[in-house]
């Protein structure tokens, strides 16, 4: 996903796990305050223990005044934003293969990571792969749109289900 979001010209920061962040630069000496924004934080990390790793996306964006060159009117911004966000999930790559299946690797040596024969999923619980669990555009808040995607993320031995991990 990276750390930023390029949109209409529009570099938007990702903030990673950015509980005590501060998106708005309110402490920040220069004053700067960002048009939109997106935020990660992880709300279960269960994959490859029996479970999931979901993750919630909240993308954020300032409704400006009409006519402005940041202006955002109606709020649509905050779209493009989410829909650019599941760009690298959604949809096939050039071998056919879907976006949204990624292997696994080993980085025990950071110069030379290896392989780990293992693939994760970004899938929902019906069973779509590439496209998000839930995805919801929140009501107009204090002069800001948001919309919050939750992204579901299993091992393929997640999916195989109880059988396929070692009992004792």
């Amino acid at each position: 996903m990276g750390n930023s979001v390029l949109v209409d010209g529009y570099e938007a920061p990702i903030f990673h796990d950015y509980y005590y962040g501060d998106p708005d630069s309110l402490r920040d000496a220069t004053g700067q305050q960002y048009r939109a924004w997106a935020e990660t934080a992880f709300l279960q990390q269960t994959a490859g223990r029996k479970g999931s790793a979901l993750l919630q996306v909240d993308c954020y964006s300032r409704v400006g005044e009409e006519g402005e060159s940041s202006g955002d009117p109606f709020g649509m911004f905050v779209d493009e934003i989410a829909d650019e966000i599941l760009t690298p999930f959604s949809g096939l790559k050039i071998g056919g293969v879907q976006k949204g299946i990624f292997h696994v690797f080993d980085y025990s040596d950071i110069n030379n990571p290896v392989d780990a024969g293992m693939c994760i999923y970004m899938i929902n619980s019906q069973g779509q792969v590439g496209e998000p669990e839930d995805r919801r555009r929140l009501d107009f808040y204090q002069d800001f749109r948001r919309v919050t995607l939750t992204l579901r993320f299993q091992l393929i031995q997640d999916m195989a289900g109880s059988a396929a991990f070692y009992t004792t």
